[in-house]
């Protein structure tokens, strides 16, 4: 036994001395040598590459891979450790792991990415997380981005969580999945509605009152697929939007009811325009009285990247005949707009027309207006409107499509593309005859 004991030590011994001499050999790597500041740099990098690609949402039971880097080896470990900005991108797996996030950050400002929706992990897993997200929560003080996915069944119970005061928090993005627009939602005012340093706000499906929010200092506003028991009025809505001086980033998906009555009220036609002069980009998917409202209401610059999808309101048909010198008026105010459409489409079907004007140079693709692409921001398009009109009335289809190629400035168009168009040519000839520029026509 004497002798088994000492071999045991002897191999003990030299173990040790081997893993010393692999420290001494890992010091004379060049990546070993790096400065710790230049580590350091490369690490958050790691770990901002990581939580900006959250369009989707981390779902995952398993620390992100950038945390790895303070398992290579002594000195990158105490490189990690010891650099407070990397433990700042706060992922929520478990409450021990937010803990020790909470300690490692200290108390600097945190950038939060959570999926709570459950998927296949069962309740017990999304139980942790739920206790995670309020010791989160529990320092709100510090949150200055928050990115979180939600699940429709306990929601209200998650929201809840969100009830102390948020002075730095700069992002807020929330998504539900998904959300019963017409179910009729508690009240939930989010952080007191103390939020001065909000700058980007971005919500789909969410059933918050968002404009009780601190909304002043604004500069990107998202809201897709509003529960109808938080849409604002359109009157309501151009007041809160008022205050936003500093916005660049407009983005309305059926996030507003129906404006007919205030377009048939006194206010509309008494009220002041909005000046927003710092928007770039505007996307508006609404009922068309309210795209009518909104674009009659708001000062839009010229070089505004534009997206309007107008949908039919069956009740109000007139109000077609109410868009066209709206779009008109912003349109010839200036010659750079002027020559803004260079394509257009034009798709008739049983359901009734669709006309599509777009500021693409090439073309016109029927599958790219067709698809959910063709709204997105990638495509360099700095104009897409986007009409339907579900009347059957054939005349009356042609008196309208007639009145918007009339009345807007077609004159630079390049590319026409025609689904299941009418016979008549004498009817082409009144609509599209003035078109010099047309280079293709299908």
């Amino acid at each position: 036994m004497a002798v088994r004991a000492r071999i045991e030590k002897d191999i003990t011994k030299h173990t040790l001395s081997i893993c010393h001499l692999r420290s001494e050999l890992n010091t004379l790597s060049p990546i070993y040598r790096l400065p710790p500041e230049l580590l350091a740099t490369i690490f958050i990098g790691c770990a901002s590459d990581y939580h900006n690609n959250t369009k989707d949402f981390h779902f995952t039971r398993i620390v992100p891979t950038w945390v790895n880097v303070s398992y290579v080896c002594r000195y990158w470990r105490g490189v990690a450790l010891d650099c407070t900005t990397l433990w700042t991108y706060h992922f929520v797996i478990s409450p021990r792991w937010t803990e020790e996030l909470l300690v490692r950050s200290k108390q600097a400002l945190l950038k939060t990415s959570c999926n709570l929706v459950q998927y296949d992990s069962g309740r017990i897993y999304f139980l942790r997380r739920l206790i995670a997200v309020d010791h989160l929560m529990a320092q709100t003080e510090r949150i200055q981005e928050l990115r979180m996915a939600l699940p429709n069944i306990d929601s209200d119970q998650i929201l809840r969580l969100f009830s102390s005061r948020a002075p730095c928090l700069q992002t807020l993005d929330l998504k539900l999945w998904v959300a019963d627009s017409s179910k009729q939602y508690p009240v939930v005012v989010l952080f007191q509605g103390d939020t001065p340093a909000l700058r980007a706000l971005e919500l789909e499906y969410c059933p918050v009152p968002w404009y009780l929010l601190n909304l002043s200092g604004l500069t990107t506003l998202s809201l897709r697929h509003v529960p109808i028991c938080f849409q604002q009025k359109t009157e309501e809505f151009l007041a809160t939007l008022g205050d936003m001086h500093d916005l660049t980033h407009l983005e309305l998906d059926a996030a507003l009811a129906c404006a007919d009555d205030f377009l048939r009220s006194p206010a509309f036609h008494s009220r002041q325009k909005i000046n927003l002069p710092h928007l770039s980009r505007l996307l508006i998917d609404a009922p068309l009285s309210t795209v009518i409202a909104l674009l009659s209401c708001v000062n839009i610059p010229f070089k505004t990247e534009l997206r309007l999808t107008c949908r039919f309101e069956d009740a109000f048909p007139d109000n077609f005949t109410l868009l066209s010198p709206v779009l008109a008026q912003w349109f010839n105010t200036s010659l750079e707009a002027r020559s803004a459409i260079r394509s257009l489409v034009i798709h008739f079907s049983w359901r009734g027309w669709e006309l599509t004007f777009s500021g693409l140079e090439r073309d016109c693709d029927p599958s790219y207006f067709d698809s959910e692409s063709g709204r997105s921001w990638g495509y360099n398009t700095p104009l897409r409107i986007f009409l339907a009109c579900t009347v059957e009335t054939t005349n009356l289809n042609h008196c309208w499509i007639n009145e918007f190629c009339s009345s807007l400035p077609l004159m630079h168009v390049q590319s026409l593309h025609a689904i299941n168009p009418p016979t008549s040519s004498m009817f082409w000839m009144e609509t599209l005859g003035h078109l010099q520029d047309l280079r293709s026509s299908n």
